[in-house]
């Protein structure tokens, strides 16, 4: 008799004909050979199933298969202690080449045809279809509720600033920071920030996790299977993992995470270092660089906050395929009852310059304190970002890009409080507004126009 078989990475299942069934749980390769935990069960007559025995067995021992062939045959005298031994050996034989070849197949690729039409995002540009995007961020940058409204796009259909998924399905929320009242409360308002007011059964579900992701790849992929999952979300890397700086710890994670098959969002953390940076680009996920190197998207959120409320920009730092996405900025607008609990919350697209007036608009400000700071204990006044330009373009034998005065004026201060191009640009804009600055001439250069800035001459006064 051959029996059916159910094989995949969490269990293996082998049914005879005559109601005798071994499963296989937790298999795993030891010193001494391929182990796991075997459960034996007979169907009686009233379709009623009775567990025979249960226990660990060695796949790869003869002494152990002989042991439970004969503990076995007494439980269940209909088979015979030789049968149930020639049993364990086909469960054997096949659950050790399925172990390890991985049920991989190989396959000729002059045979596979690219789908050029197909589009590699599930949420486009957001979340790739296949294998891991890691979203990562400073503390309180608001990367949760951004994963947050873009799992709920997936799971429902709706725009998230203007972007639809490519395939709606469910979504599970793997949660080792929060819990299920603040990620219901976040998602009822992100869905009244669009207008729906009850929340959707069956689409979005949620698990509280506490051990690392390697001791629960088995309840995961059953939560696959079990709900149709399309989307995996874990928050945060950091807790899932253990110790981020460990190569082994965020190894097994990203392993768990390809093995699920499904497409996963990862949210970590920005390293110490990276805060200090002033170009996004070169900020980089906190611990090992193999978390960085692993993943096939990675987005980098930056948040400014104004008096109308936060304004953020995501920047696209990595993509394993194509060109990296233009920068995003958009405002995250909230309402909060008299309890101050959240009751709606909606993301509006705004514009780069946008970011970079609040980003600059916080630095005059800490300019500011420190100025008035120095006038207090009798210190020089400090120069605001403006006097500095005017001084190097007043300075300056020939007008000057942004991007020269921003790498001019950082070269002068020696590497103390770098300045973004960004803040040097909108200071410009906003000079030129006050009739301080204006373009002396502009230039072609590989396709883009390059302005150059020096000071307004004034007419003269008759």
């Amino acid at each position: 008799m051959i029996p059916t078989k159910t094989l995949n990475e969490d269990f293996h299942v082998y049914e005879w004909p005559d109601g005798i069934i071994i499963r296989l749980e937790k298999l795993q390769e030891e010193r001494t050979g391929l182990k796991a935990k075997a459960k034996y069960v007979a169907t009686l007559p009233s379709k009623k199933i009775r567990q025979l025995l249960s226990g660990n067995i060695n796949l790869d021992s003869a002494e152990t298969r002989t042991k439970h062939a004969n503990k076995l045959n007494k439980k269940w005298p209909e088979v015979s202690a030789d049968d149930w031994e020639e049993r364990l050996m086909f469960v054997s034989e096949e659950s050790e080449e399925h172990f390890y070849q991985g049920g991989t197949e190989v396959i000729d690729l002059s045979q596979v045809e690219p789908d050029l039409e197909a589009s590699p995002s599930l949420l486009d540009p957001f979340i790739t279809k296949s294998g891991i995007t890691l979203i990562y961020a400073d503390s309180s940058a608001g990367k949760s509720m951004f994963v947050l409204a873009a799992a709920l796009s997936v799971a429902t259909g709706l725009d998230l600033l203007d972007a639809k998924p490519e395939q709606t399905g469910n979504v599970l929320y793997l949660d080792y920071e929060d819990t299920k009242d603040t990620l219901a409360e976040r998602a009822s308002a992100l869905l009244a920030g669009q207008h729906v007011y009850e929340f959707p059964s069956d689409k979005f579900f949620y698990a509280s996790m506490e051990k690392a992701i390697k001791h629960q790849e088995g309840f995961i992929r059953g939560k696959i299977r079990d709900h149709e999952i399309k989307l995996v979300v874990i928050d945060s890397l950091s807790l899932a993992a253990g110790d981020p700086t460990e190569v082994n710890n965020v190894h097994s994670v990203i392993t768990a995470c390809r093995r699920l098959r499904t497409p996963v969002v990862l949210i970590h953390h920005l390293s110490n270092e990276a805060v200090k940076e002033v170009k996004a680009k070169n900020k980089r996920p906190y611990g090992t660089t193999f978390s960085r190197a692993w993943a096939r998207k990675l987005w980098l959120i930056e948040k400014e906050s104004t008096l109308s409320g936060p304004i953020i920009r995501l920047t696209n730092t990595k993509v394993n395929n194509g060109m990296e996405d233009p920068d995003l900025v958009f405002s995250l607008n909230i309402t909060n009852n008299a309890r101050h609990h959240m009751i709606e919350a909606h993301y509006s697209k705004r514009s780069l310059l946008d970011f970079a007036e609040a980003r600059n608009d916080n630095q005059n400000q800490s300019e500011y304190e420190s100025a008035e700071s120095a006038k207090t204990e009798g210190g020089e006044t400090m120069p605001t970002v403006r006097d500095e330009i005017s001084d190097y373009l007043q300075r300056a034998s020939q007008p000057k890009t942004c991007k020269q005065i921003t790498d001019e004026l950082n070269e002068w201060r020696g590497g103390d409080d770098i300045l973004s191009e960004e803040a040097v640009r909108v200071e410009v804009k906003r000079g030129e507004q006050k009739d301080l600055f204006e373009v002396k001439h502009t230039e072609q250069i590989n396709g883009k126009t390059l302005k150059f800035w020096g000071i307004r001459e004034m007419e003269a006064v008759t």
